[in-house]
């Protein structure tokens, strides 16, 4: 065991974030009943150490185990993080080609909201919109990749809708 997972809190923590991870500061905190400046202090310890990897987005540092988790997979993760986001990921890949307003009727949400959403998953690559006549269609450039971190790291959402998706990607993937 590396030196710095000796003490029980880093070992709590190194657990949380292999757990759920792009997991953020204040998840953590909530989680593991922790006060902000002693977990500051070991996650400081953990990312010097190499045992956790980190990753700023949008003001949140995301955590990471850095054996288990591959640097670029970081972006994607820490937006499946967010229910929202894992909600509109999951139609896209269901349905390629969805537009804007088939997927404001899955999500149910408000035109704004969707749209915020978009622009940040869009403006990242994690999806393109492609233009089918009037309105634009949507989908996930790299399906594979998406799907596999969704069915990697599913017990970590703790989502119905990402069980579904699984279970229909799975499927879809047996010979």
């Amino acid at each position: 065991m590396p030196e710095a997972l000796e003490l029980g809190t880093r070992r709590r923590i190194f657990e949380h974030v292999r757990r759920f991870p792009g997991t953020h500061f204040r998840e953590i905190l909530r989680a593991l009943e922790l006060q902000p400046g002693e977990l500051e202090y070991h996650l400081h310890t953990l990312e010097k150490a190499r045992i956790l990897s980190a990753q700023d987005e949008g003001g949140r540092r995301r955590y990471f185990v850095a054996a288990e988790v591959p640097h670029p997979d970081h972006a994607i993760l820490g937006l499946l993080r967010q229910a929202a986001v894992r909600r509109l990921l999951v139609v896209i890949l269901s349905r390629p080609g969805v537009t804007f307003q088939d997927l404001l009727q899955e999500t149910g949400g408000a035109k704004s909201t969707l749209s915020f959403h978009l622009k940040k998953v869009t403006s990242g690559g994690l999806v393109t919109a492609d233009r089918a006549g009037r309105e634009k269609a949507y989908r996930v450039p790299e399906p594979e990749r998406v799907a596999n971190l969704l069915v990697t790291y599913r017990a970590s959402f703790l989502d119905a809708a990402v069980d579904r998706f699984v279970a229909l990607w799975l499927g879809l993937e047996a010979p």
